[in-house]
């Protein structure tokens, strides 16, 4: 009888114990509502808020599988229509992590990031890359180059602004 019940308290703990592990796992790939999906034909240019014309994302998207070709880098750019409730550099991570840029056993991704409604620009390199893409350049290069495009409404000119160096 003692031996039914240890087994019994056994069997519920670990059944607790695997629904607990279940439960946390699913909340770690949980993602913010405003977070889109992948596309169901993955590019590196993912122009989601209609910023560009079918010709630039071209232009964009051979000039960045080239750059990934040379150095194995992967820079993807998306533009979306606004970030939610999110902070611009929030919104980036998440999308970063869901969509899974770069090349996950370097880490050597950067997503361009701009908001139209919200008028947001953000760069951000993997792990991989912080060494090469620190925050300061990154902010340079969006405070100097890019926002003056940005207003100016110029958006080609936004997205290819930080790809022209690769």
């Amino acid at each position: 009888m003692r031996l039914a019940f240890v087994s019994k308290r056994f069997f519920d703990s670990t059944l607790c114990v695997t629904y607990s592990c279940l439960v946390f796992a699913q909340s770690e790939h949980t993602y913010h509502k405003s977070i889109p999906d992948l596309p169901a034909v993955p590019r590196l240019v993912n122009d989601l808020a209609d910023m560009l014309n079918e010709q630039e994302e071209t232009l964009l998207e051979a000039k960045l599988l080239a750059f990934e070709k040379e150095s194995s880098n992967e820079v993807t750019i998306v533009t979306v229509e606004t970030l939610g409730d999110m902070e611009v550099s929030e919104f980036a991570l998440e999308l970063g992590r869901k969509w899974n840029i770069g090349k996950k056993e370097k880490k050597n991704g950067v997503l361009i990031l701009a908001s139209k409604q919200d008028r947001k620009i953000n760069i951000s390199p993997g792990y991989g890359l912080q060494g090469a893409l620190t925050d300061m350049i990154c902010s340079r290069i969006i405070r100097e180059y890019m926002k003056p495009q940005f207003k100016a409404g110029n958006f080609y000119a936004v997205l290819m602004t930080p790809v022209k160096p690769l």
